[in-house]
């Protein structure tokens, strides 16, 4: 819920409470909507919960449906939210709440805020990267026109170099950024980036509703997936659901793309992984 893509966000109309108004939902109310829309589709069982990032974080609370779900794989996910990744979070909606046209959610279809939505996405795409990922792509090619890729020095008598070339930020960013606010809502976007901040598994599934003891209690096997030179969810995160959980084990990734590496250079390898996974520990629905 909360995507400008699914059942309910602040786009639709969901009782009256559209835009701004759209209450707070979590990732565990996701699972269990999912879990409904399951029953009634007749599924007996779910083989394996399946995720990244976000997806992750689901595929943790599915663990906690029983034996409806008999195997997990959360990649690069953490079992609750850090201060770091809400403080990410934070920022990016400082940068929609700071556009004019935001009106305190209540701005215009016709007129949304894309400058502060293109900003947000801007700096949710440098917490999916790593810093290897985005200077391998600063110096542009010599064809490059003046002021898309290049910033040249100014002469002058300080000292400083003349003519001198700055790496600046790729226009990839900029296209990337672009076509991500024409497509998305920013009263979405918000609501997803508190969901994802209210993430924790150990919220009152014990007395001290300690993240550890709550995986502590998770049963089904676990695969978690992890990449190297992930920012966001760095994998010391992985390291601890992996201990934590009884029947978990850890899969790392090397690589130097950050926590989105697994959906583009990494990918082969997180195939290999979950296929090998899935091999282990469910032989019964294993084809040739």
């Amino acid at each position: 819920m909360g995507s400008p893509f699914g059942s309910a966000s602040p786009r639709n109309v969901f009782k009256g409470a559209r835009g701004p108004m759209f209450p707070l939902t979590t990732i565990r109310d996701d699972v269990r909507i999912h879990c409904m829309v399951l029953e009634r589709l007749g599924v007996r069982q779910v083989c394996m919960a399946v995720g990244h990032s976000m997806g992750g974080m689901h595929a943790l609370e599915w663990a906690f449906q029983g034996d409806f779900v008999r195997s997990i794989v959360p990649v690069a996910a953490t079992g609750a939210q850090s201060a770091w990744g809400i403080a990410w979070a934070e920022a990016q909606r400082q940068s929609i709440f700071s556009d004019k046209d935001y009106q305190d959610g209540w701005y215009s279809q016709h007129r949304p805020p894309i400058r502060g939505l293109r900003a947000a996405g801007m700096c949710a795409l440098l917490t999916r990267r790593s810093k290897s990922a985005v200077e391998g792509s600063r110096y542009p090619s010599l064809g490059t026109s003046l002021g898309t890729e290049l910033a040249y020095g100014n002469t002058s008598n300080n000292g400083s170099p003349s003519g001198k070339m700055f790496p600046v930020p790729s226009s990839d960013t900029h296209k990337d950024s672009d076509s991500f606010a024409r497509q998305f809502d920013a009263n979405c976007y918000i609501a997803l980036t508190r969901k994802m901040d209210t993430h924790d598994v150990g919220r009152g599934r014990s007395i001290n509703e300690s993240v550890q003891d709550a995986l502590a209690t998770i049963q089904q096997p676990a695969l978690v997936i992890g990449v190297t030179s992930d920012i966001l969810h760095p994998i010391q995160e992985q390291h601890e659901l992996a201990e934590s959980i009884p029947n978990g084990r850890l899969c790392i990734i090397e690589s130097s793309d950050g926590h989105d590496a697994v959906l583009s250079s990494a990918a082969p390898y997180l195939n290999k992984a979950i296929l090998e996974f899935r091999q282990e520990v469910l032989p019964d629905i294993v084809y040739d």
